[in-house]
Parts: structure tokens; sequence; C-alpha cells
């Protein structure tokens, strides 16, 4: 896997591969509802505010 940094992005971005890695699996993506595999069934986790990074 490689990792790119780019001078001119904002953001973090993920791709579906690490997303798959990670173990993240994508209930709602427009409102930002998920959970990891390990999680129990039950587990929903809402993602964070942008963050942008300089």
């Amino acid at each position: 896997m490689d990792l790119v940094i780019s001078p001119i992005e904002e953001e973090v971005l993920i791709s579906d591969k690490l997303a798959g890695k990670l173990g993240i699996q994508v209930f709602d993506f427009a409102e930002g509802i998920w959970k990891l595999k390990t999680d129990p069934p039950e587990t929903r986790r809402k993602s964070v505010e942008r963050q942008i990074w300089r």
C-alpha cells in the first residue's frame, strides 16, 4: 500500500482499499454513519466535523 502526501490538499482522504483494511463498514455516507467490523452489531458511529490541516 502506498501513502501520498499532497502539498495542496487540506483534508485527509482514504481509499476504499484502506477503509477495507481498517475494517470500516459504512451505513450512510451522507450522514457519516459507520462502524468497525469488530464493533458489536448494534454499534453506529458518527463522523467528526471536517478538519482543515495546514
